[in-house]
């Protein structure tokens, strides 16, 4: 358990929200990823609530009606000035073939056959022709009736209070930045602050997300290690098809959200708590008595994807030439400017996966991302590394 559930748990619900403020919806299946809680769990489950002081109220979880009524007891303060806890009994993978209610059914494909009649049996009539997924997710959206549809319509009237809902991707930086996100060279802003701008007027154009690191490195050292960036962008770097952007002040803060939201990709944001001087911008270079070249990165990935569709205006920021030279300051992972670091043909001769595969079988995994033997003699030759051998 996480230690925010954690605390929230063992506290009695004594926050912020007050105890009957708390109410807590637990998935009780019996089960853990690869077997049951029982073998691991010492006492009865319920145990860990009631000695904490918790309310309980244990339903069928898979009655939608007893969840109705248990979150109403619980919202109208259920058994005093507690939190509450609803206990709700389900079946782990539920219709899910032979593997119901076991670990197994945790991340596991069914066979064909198994998987149509279970897509039967949850009442939706699919063809069930094998490699044709369109067609079965057609059938599955044709039985929502009007008045699922017309609910989920309301509810998203609600949430977006007026707003439009519109892709994202379409919001275009304005040719004169509203003064809200404009802020003066030399004056001390918080980046979070400029995002908090720049979302403020966003959300007013649709409603999306951005994952935010609010307060990242060592200016917020009061708040623990945990907060000085030193792992997480290893993390998200890691992660395909993110990208992490660490703004260097408040205006490209508000440059770097317009890019974000047009090219429509999951980003990690980094930004810090207090104050950062706001850059003075200009066409010209600081004067510098030595001979010396200073790249300010935002995102090392981004300048790696410029590297591919751009090579000569890659070059002209940093050339492969100059990187013998380079020496990386960053105030957290040092892996963040690796790629400015290394050699230049560096790609072409470090090979990995790092693209989401389908679910299978191991050999297919290996083979689906060329690391089977025919793959990897593939790759070695077509790497520098590989030239003029024989494998």
């Amino acid at each position: 358990m996480p230690y925010r559930a954690r605390a929230s748990v063992c506290d009695g619900g004594r926050s912020r929200l007050g105890p009957r403020g708390r109410i807590v919806t637990l998935d009780y299946n019996h089960f853990g990823i690869d077997g049951p809680i029982t073998e691991v769990l010492p006492s009865a489950y319920l145990n860990h609530w009631f000695s904490l002081g918790w309310n309980i109220i244990e339903v069928d979880g898979q009655n939608v009606r007893e969840l109705a009524y248990a979150y109403r007891l619980a919202a109208d303060g259920f058994g005093g000035e507690k939190p509450t806890v609803v206990i709700c009994h389900t079946t782990k993978g539920l219709v899910y073939g032979k593997i119901e209610n076991s670990a197994d059914s945790h991340g596991a494909l069914l066979p064909h056959p198994e998987y149509v009649a279970a897509m039967h049996k949850l009442g939706f009539p699919i063809p069930g022709v094998k490699g044709d997924v369109a067609a079965d997710i057609r059938v599955v959206v044709a039985v929502l009736g009007e008045g699922e549809v017309a609910y989920l319509l309301e509810r998203m009237k609600t949430a977006l209070a007026g707003r439009p809902l519109v892709d994202y991707r379409k919001i275009e930086r304005p040719a004169e930045l509203p003064p809200e996100l404009v802020f003066k060279g030399g004056d001390s802003v918080a980046i979070r602050k400029a995002t908090e701008a720049w979302f403020a007027w966003a959300m007013k154009q649709t409603a999306f997300f951005i994952m935010l690191a609010a307060h990242d490195g060592p200016e917020t050292g009061e708040d623990g290690p945990t907060h000085h960036g030193l792992f997480w962008m290893s993390l998200y770097t890691a992660y395909p098809g993110i990208k992490v952007y660490k703004p260097l002040d408040a205006n490209e803060a508000v440059e770097m959200l317009f890019l974000a939201a047009q090219r429509g990709e999951p980003v990690a944001f980094s930004c810090t708590r207090p104050g950062t001087p706001v850059l003075k911008r200009g066409d010209g270079v600081p004067e510098a008595r030595f001979d010396v070249k200073i790249v300010a990165v935002t995102s090392p990935q981004l300048y790696e994807e410029l590297r591919r569709t751009d090579p000569a205006r890659a070059a002209a920021i940093l050339s492969d030439e100059e990187r013998q030279y380079v020496v990386a300051l960053h105030n957290g992972w040092p892996g963040f400017l690796y790629p400015f670091v290394m050699p230049g043909d560096y790609r072409s001769r470090v090979f990995g996966m790092d693209r989401f595969s389908r679910s299978g079988k191991p050999d297919e995994i290996y083979r689906n991302a060329g690391f089977d033997c025919e793959g990897l003699r593939k790759k070695i030759l077509t790497s520098g590394a590989g030239t003029n051998r024989h494998l």
